[in-house]
């Protein structure tokens, strides 16, 4: 005897239905459960792209998974900056006083100790001060530059410095004596050697002793302004008037003027609007023109 209930799926009706119409364009419509995965992906696998809100930074393409050591190391480094800038704001770095007189600074026991009996100049100090101001320091800022500063500077200031060598020593000489000739002129020598002699004639005679002798040569005798300092002095002491080559006048105790003289007063800016400065100037030219006459005679 069979059974009169058909099971489930034995009808031997297939129902058939019209296809869908496909939409405008020709696009095949997506089909029931969502957009197929791309090709070669399956269902339910993970893409290389970073989950929405992660940054590409923080996402291991290969492993597609977040990078928790890295991310945790941003956390860490954004964490010690806002807590620097707590402790600064704590500590009123964002305070710029109104007047650099409101700064000040106190040196550390080391820096004090390097320092000693040393003297701080107060006009290079305001200057520092009115430079930090203009610069927008804090008061606290301002007390730790100059605490660690100020004590470096000291030092480096006060360290003696290693000796020249003979060759060095020489090269500074001969530098300074050049410098000093040119401002003599081109008879320079001439007139060193007899301003030179004169002094040394002094000694000869008792007139200078020994260590008055070496002030006169190696200070007075070492400038150009020393050397017409004692070619004036001569001149008037001897009555005698040495011309720049050297050779000897006699004449009243007159000094004698230079040519540098004449030029420093003739070419005096001042002459346009200094009445005296014009004055001067006019009373050399007099001056090197009668020089000039007793020569001729």
């Amino acid at each position: 005897m069979t059974d009169t209930v058909p099971p489930p799926g034995a009808s031997l009706y297939e129902e058939k239905t019209a296809p869908a119409t496909p939409p405008a364009g020709g696009d095949t419509p997506p089909p029931a459960g969502g957009t197929p995965p791309p090709a070669g992906q399956t269902p339910g696998e993970k893409t290389n792209e970073p989950p929405e809100g992660v940054p590409a930074d923080f996402w291991d393409t290969e492993k597609k998974s977040i990078k928790s050591d890295e991310l945790l190391k941003a956390y860490q480094q954004e964490a010690n900056r806002a807590k620097g800038l707590r402790d600064k704001l704590a500590k009123g770095y964002q305070n710029v006083p109104e007047k650099p007189e409101e700064y000040g600074f106190e040196l550390k026991p080391e820096g004090k100790e390097i320092l000693g009996e040393a003297k701080l100049n107060d006009e290079l100090v305001g200057l520092t001060k009115n430079a930090a101001k203009e610069a927008g320091l804090s008061k606290e800022q301002y007390d730790n530059f100059m605490a660690t500063i100020v004590p470096e500077l000291h030092k480096v200031s006060t360290k003696e410095k290693p000796e020249p060598t003979p060759e060095e020593a020489q090269a500074v000489a001969d530098a300074w004596r050049k410098a000093e000739s040119a401002k003599l002129g081109p008879n320079a020598d001439a007139i060193v050697q007899t301003v030179g002699k004169w002094a040394g004639e002094l000694k000869a005679q008792g007139i200078f002793t020994d260590s008055e002798f070496a002030l006169v040569r190696d200070g007075m005798l070492a400038t150009a302004d020393g050397v017409r300092v004692l070619q004036k002095i001569k001149n008037l002491t001897t009555g005698d008037t040495h011309a720049a080559n050297g050779a000897t006048t006699t004449s009243t105790a007159t000094v004698e003027m230079t040519f540098e003289e004449l030029s420093a007063a003739t070419n005096n800016d001042a002459r346009s609007w200094d009445p005296k400065a014009e004055a001067a100037a006019q009373e050399a030219i007099a001056r090197w023109n009668k020089q000039e006459a007793r020569k001729k005679r």
